[in-house]
């Protein structure tokens, strides 16, 4: 049950809870379902916070919107995303864990891991490291339960690092929700601060 703090007319109190519907006042942020001072987010752990991790801190990705983006939850994180993949820690960017598609097919955010503003365009980032030489690897934002409302796909040719890849989609009022899809030519694919917030 929410909490008064966070209802608009209250006095704010940082770590209270918050949801589209009690908005946090006077400044502070709705993080991860919790009210957070701007400059005090850190979504460099758990998949409640994890998501953030962004480019691996809080001032690469300060206004995350996803929850679970840097798979830090180890066994939870299939609470923020679905497809054929596990959370691993041998191969990461940052932290302790990342996620890795464990056959061709795509990673993609569950209903509620991302919760979008509506009639705003959202710039997303997801760093991944494939095997060199293998198919490209892409990136797409869509509204949540469409298979055909998407951004166009941007893709990166695996060389065997880590590469940033990046994509806009601008959120349609009156929808349920936004999506973010890693879609993989094969297995061993390895995702890592996947990061979504409204463009600047």
């Amino acid at each position: 049950m929410l909490l008064a703090a966070c209802i608009p007319g209250r006095h704010p109190v940082e770590g209270k809870p918050c949801d589209r519907d009690h908005a946090c006042p006077d400044g502070l942020l709705c993080r991860n379902l919790v009210c957070v001072e701007p400059g005090n987010f850190d979504g460099g752990s758990g998949g409640g916070s994890g998501g953030g991790a962004g480019g691996g801190s809080a001032q690469a990705c300060p206004n995350n919107l996803l929850r679970g983006g840097g798979f830090e939850d180890g066994h939870l994180v299939n609470f923020n995303w679905m497809g054929p993949f596990t959370a691993q820690g041998a191969t990461v960017r940052t932290g302790a864990f990342a996620a890795r598609i464990t056959s061709a097919g795509s990673l993609i955010s569950q209903f509620g891991a991302l919760q979008p503003v509506a009639g705003m365009e959202h710039c997303a980032e997801a760093w991944v490291r494939g095997t060199a030489g293998s198919g490209a690897i892409g990136l797409q934002l869509g509204r949540q339960f469409s298979t055909v409302d998407l951004s166009a796909e941007t893709t990166v040719t695996p060389d065997g690092t880590w590469q940033k890849l990046t994509n806009r989609f601008a959120y349609p009022s009156g929808h349920v929700g936004m999506t973010v899809h890693v879609n993989a030519p094969a297995a061993d694919v390895f995702v890592d601060d996947v990061c979504v917030q409204v463009c600047p």
